[in-house]
């Protein structure tokens, strides 16, 4: 059975900055459509699970949500592992550009570099 964070869409995408809405790293408010928006990067696996199955029944969260390279959706702690490739990528690059280190850039991340993606949740149904 596919677990439903690999389920969860955006069935409308929202055109505010999350960077423009007050609060913080896991919850911010819009002025514009007065709800919350709640970063499922920044919570476990567990808990976005329980938020998107609770939210999905009822039709009504905003949510920013971020993918990796494969299209799993990026939760704290399954994260990490590319932040670290990402940041080793750009030490590296930066290093390479700089001429002090004739390395090649890692190969295989497994970060998107596509930004995240704000909006209400969409379920579909499993299987379709």
């Amino acid at each position: 059975m596919m677990s439903v964070l690999e389920r969860v869409t955006i069935g409308f995408r929202c055109p505010m900055d999350w960077d423009a809405m007050a609060g913080d790293e896991r919850e911010r408010f819009c002025s514009k459509c007065q709800k919350t928006v709640t970063d499922l990067s920044q919570m476990s696996r567990e808990e976005a699970e329980a938020f998107v199955e609770e939210a999905g029944a009822l039709g009504q969260a905003c949510v920013r949500l971020r993918r990796d390279a494969e299209g799993r959706l990026v939760t704290q702690g399954c994260g990490s592992k590319a932040v670290n490739e990402r940041q080793i990528r750009k030490v590296v690059l930066g290093a390479a550009a700089a001429g002090s280190l004739g390395l090649a850039a890692c190969s295989g991340s497994s970060v998107q570099d596509d930004p995240p993606l704000v909006g209400m949740i969409c379920l579909p149904e499993e299987g379709k």
